[in-house]
């Protein structure tokens, strides 16, 4: 791989890590911040600032980790021309 193929790669692999890391850093900061006022709504009999935090919080987690693979994976496949194989 050329240098500035490689330093094409590195950019979009880096602004990727901190898209996600910044959108990890709002999910675990805002959420607690506007717990009370979450409160004031339930979801299923609890209230919303207790599921975010017990539920809600676990899931956008895992949600953030699927697509950060998922987006890693298509800059591998376009810059390196390699990936997971899909065809079975």
């Amino acid at each position: 791989m050329h240098r500035p193929a490689r330093d094409r790669f590195w950019l979009k692999t880096t602004v990727l890590m901190w898209s996600m890391l910044a959108l990890l850093a709002v999910l675990a900061l805002l959420a607690p911040l506007y717990a009370s006022a979450l409160n004031l709504l339930t979801f299923l009999g609890y209230p919303l600032g207790f599921y975010i935090a017990a539920q809600g919080a676990a899931i956008a987690i895992a949600g953030l980790v699927f697509l950060h693979a998922r987006a890693q994976d298509r800059i591998d496949a376009r810059a390196l021309d390699v990936g997971e194989d899909r065809s079975g």
